[in-house]
């Protein structure tokens, strides 16, 4: 600790450890009181980090590796899961792709395919979709503003895929959009729920998990 009357004594300013302009400053709030910590320069051979509380006129030594854990941007901490509800316990579920449509359905603790064709459907097979779906993860916040979804491929009428969820007692349901490659023979595409204006991008892989036709998802 470096208290303020010896950095007094030796005519020291905070200027000296960068904490007049600090490089990062981290708040904290908790039962109504609010504290702010200012984080300086690397101290001399690198022993240490000096810190200020706003608040308070000492100076602290600590380690260097504070500014680590730090966030370099707002979207490192941005939730990153695409869907906000768990896939796997959807009741409903139907895709959309240039080729075909498949809509199923949740019945007696199984699934049934409902149209095209009216069969009993794959378990398994349902439930690789929705776990794809479920494990679904944001790589990149491309815009949080209402976006042309055309511009990305991610309109009503030309997506490359589309998927609607529902869930028990759920008359609304989830539509999400699949769109084009980020670039060309890349492994992200564009992507965006029905729910928000938001656009994103996923990995490629989900477009395989929704190609199957109904004739695949049919029970054996």
């Amino acid at each position: 600790t470096i208290a303020a009357a010896q950095r007094q004594a030796r005519g020291i300013s905070l200027d000296t450890y960068e904490l007049t302009n600090p490089r990062a400053r981290i708040t904290v709030e908790s039962a109504g009181r609010r504290e702010e910590l200012l984080v300086g320069c690397d101290a001399p051979a690198g022993e240490g980090l000096y810190v200020k509380i706003a608040a308070q006129e000492d100076v602290f030594a600590t380690a260097t590796n504070l500014l680590t854990v730090l966030p370099q941007s707002l979207d490192e901490m941005r939730e990153r899961r695409f869907l906000h509800r768990d896939a796997l316990l959807a009741s409903r579920l139907e895709i959309h792709r240039p080729g075909g449509f498949v809509q199923l359905a949740r019945r007696n603790g199984g699934w049934m395919i409902q149209q095209p064709v009216s069969a009993q459907a794959d378990g398994e097979k349902v439930a690789e979709i929705l776990d794809a779906l479920a494990g679904l993860t944001v790589e990149d916040f491309v815009s949080d503003s209402r976006a042309d979804p055309v511009a990305y491929q991610l309109a009503v009428n030309d997506a490359v895929a589309q998927v609607a969820l529902w869930w028990e007692g759920d008359d609304i349901g989830l539509r999400i959009f699949f769109g084009k490659a980020v670039e060309e023979g890349g492994g992200k595409i564009f992507a965006r729920r029905g729910d928000v204006d938001s656009i994103y991008t996923v990995r490629r892989e989900i477009l395989d998990r929704l190609s199957a036709k109904p004739g695949d998802l049919r029970a054996k």
